[in-house]
């Protein structure tokens, strides 16, 4: 009975003196102020463990393809290396702004199974500046950036820079993706299920589209008063005419001066 009743006065304190060190603001939350060895140890082997858990079921598929790891490349580039960095840019100002600051490359390839990467990229680690990209990204999306971390290991700069440029045509942040959306929205497909031009002709020639088109010689009917209506013609074919008009006296004054 005495033991029970000093285990709750030593949980009471606990509590009350963890409330206290929350409510003190003592601790430091910037992302400047190291932490410690141990906490730094505690923090990353709970995050090893708790990631190497989870990944256990994970059913890695073929990711040995070509196409998939330079697909994976082109996304590592636009979603990762503003924080992993690459072989001839290890870093950024991003990066040097993170605490834990992030794995570089080399050693992002060198630290997790396949499984493990997928698990991390797909789930975000809390309490770091890694996203949850499975948010954003189907499954599919995210195994070629598994593919290409796995098959990076040893790669150097140069070998890099000459499979990046290769890369530059795949993965979903590609221009053939883009182009592929641009195709997917925008356009009218009618009931035969062809696409059609918005901005294209109809059937009719120009010819024809010409001729719908209102002549300047047509009258213009004006209303004035009450039931009054006189056909007026435009003062252009007004001036047309009385030119005419001239032009048919004249000749006929010149034929009878001969």
């Amino acid at each position: 009975m005495k033991l029970l009743k000093c285990l709750a006065i030593l949980i009471t304190t606990g509590l009350v003196g963890v409330y206290g060190f929350v409510q003190s603001g003592i601790f430091n939350v910037a992302a400047t102020n190291k932490d410690g060895p141990i906490i730094t140890w505690l923090l990353h082997t709970t995050m090893e463990k708790s990631v190497e858990r989870r990944a256990q079921n994970i059913e890695v598929p073929d990711i040995n393809k070509n196409e998939m790891i330079l697909a994976g490349l082109s996304d590592y580039v636009e979603m990762c290396a503003q924080c992993h960095g690459e072989p001839d840019k290890p870093s950024s100002i991003l990066r040097q702004g993170l605490n834990p600051a992030p794995p570089d490359l080399e050693h992002l390839t060198e630290a997790r199974t396949a499984a493990e990467m997928f698990w991390i990229i797909n789930n975000g680690i809390r309490m770091t500046g890694m996203p949850a990209f499975g948010k954003t990204h189907q499954a599919n999306e995210i195994w070629p950036v598994v593919a290409f971390l796995q098959s990076a290991r040893d790669l150097t700069s140069t070998d890099y820079n000459r499979i990046k440029e290769k890369a530059q045509d795949y993965g979903h942040h590609g221009p053939e993706s883009d182009a592929h959306d641009d195709s997917n929205s925008g356009h009218d497909h009618g009931e035969d299920g062809n696409e059609h031009d918005p901005h294209a002709h109809s059937g009719a020639s120009d010819d024809e589209q010409m001729a719908d088109m209102p002549s300047k010689q047509e009258t213009v009917e004006h209303n004035h008063g009450e039931g009054e209506t006189h056909n007026i013609e435009h003062d252009e074919v007004a001036a047309q005419e009385e030119n005419k008009i001239d032009n048919d006296s004249n000749e006929n004054n010149h034929d009878h001066s001969h």
